[in-house]
């Protein structure tokens, strides 16, 4: 198997740690985990304290991307999805990361791994459904936009040049105006 070289990720936030949750306990049963399968483990990325929001800035994930670019290490053990990051977005992009570097993620909560053809296909049902909810939010956000176009209501909190909102509507700003006006004309004849 191409996953002898592998790599334990332990990522506890303090308010899992206030739940009981140790880093330790997941290193363990991550261990655990590679030695049934006769795994190596090359390393240990501890990112414990870590909220996980924006993990991929964080030292040990960018070291952990370093050795996964030199072939240090070839996969990754970690305990469950939301563990590797909350942002779905950049689970995805962890997973875009790792195939394009033949290398593989194994999450024990949720049996995903990506050495293995349904593990694959499992993983990539999670970005499909990823971008789905992505088109769908953005769908609402256009609807609205087209909505509080037509019923005339700002769309933002910023009012152009010229304009000043007044009982909630935008209307001319009697200094600003001319000025405005003014400078389409000069761009016109320039």
């Amino acid at each position: 198997s191409k996953l002898y070289k592998i790599a334990l990720y332990v990522r506890v936030s303090t308010e899992d740690q206030a739940k009981g949750e140790s880093p330790e306990h997941h290193e363990e049963r991550a261990r655990l985990y590679a030695k049934s399968k006769g795994w190596q483990v090359k390393e240990v990325y501890d990112l414990a304290g870590q909220t996980g929001k924006a993990v991929m800035q964080h030292p040990e994930a960018r070291r952990m991307m370093k050795d996964i670019e030199r072939g240090h290490i070839t996969g990754l053990v970690f305990s469950k999805l939301a563990r590797l990051s909350r942002n779905l977005r950049e689970v995805q992009d962890f997973g875009d990361y790792f195939r394009q570097q033949n290398a593989d993620l194994i999450s024990l909560n949720e049996a995903i791994d990506t050495s293995t053809a349904g593990g694959r296909m499992f993983f990539n049902l999670l970005g499909v459904f990823a971008q789905w909810e992505r088109e769908e939010t953005a769908e609402r956000i256009n609807a609205s936009f087209q909505t509080r176009a037509k019923l005339g209501k700002l769309l933002n909190k910023s009012v152009p040049y010229g304009y000043q909102v007044v009982d909630g509507e935008m209307v001319l700003n009697p200094q600003e105006a001319p000025i405005r006006r003014e400078a389409y004309e000069l761009f016109l004849q320039h």
